[in-house]
């Protein structure tokens, strides 16, 4: 009887260190899920003045002065093997013979497949592509973040001077895949 009683001892001792022991194993997944993000915005917000100066001295060419600079910050999120573009396009139109033209610097912040810059386009009435190849990106948010935008006129024919008026010009900035 004693030995039963061992045995029993022995085997509720073995079957409660197993059940201390024992360990249970459970799998979940997490599942990612990246939104299509296609973000632009202008800094900072306001009109850009072009005031045009009287020359110095007679003979010399007019003078500009633009009230400031603008930057262009973009976020962006893209599937595999896709770019996105940002386009510019001017709402309204300057007298024949004078051009607006736009200067994109590369930019000079942010992280990941930031687009490349066209340099110099002229604006018109039909988009121009000013910023090509972006990526999963983004420039920063705010003045000195991304790139820097600068406008400047140009004239064909000083003639039509005589012609200008002040106005207002829509400019539009659009990203795109």
């Amino acid at each position: 009887m004693r030995i039963y009683k061992c045995i029993w001892v022995l085997l509720i001792a073995f079957w409660a260190s197993n059940a201390v022991t024992a360990q249970c194993v459970d799998d979940s997944y997490v599942r990612l899920k990246l939104k299509n993000i296609s973000l632009v915005d202008i800094e900072p917000k306001g009109d850009v003045e072009i005031i045009i100066k009287p020359p110095l001295k007679a003979g010399m060419d007019f003078q500009q002065y633009a009230s400031s600079s603008k930057w262009l910050n973009y976020s962006s999120s893209v599937r595999r093997y896709e770019n996105k573009n940002i386009s510019v396009s001017m709402g309204g139109s300057l007298p024949k013979g004078v051009l607006l033209k736009l200067k994109i610097a590369a930019s000079i912040s942010g992280e990941g497949q930031l687009g490349m810059s066209a340099g110099e386009v002229y604006l018109g009435n039909r988009n121009v592509q000013i910023i090509t190849g972006i990526g999963g990106a983004y420039t920063g948010a705010g003045v000195g973040k991304g790139h820097k935008l600068d406008y400047e006129l140009e004239f064909e024919d000083y003639g039509v001077l005589s012609q200008m008026q002040s106005k207002a010009i829509l400019i539009t900035y659009t990203i795109t895949n």
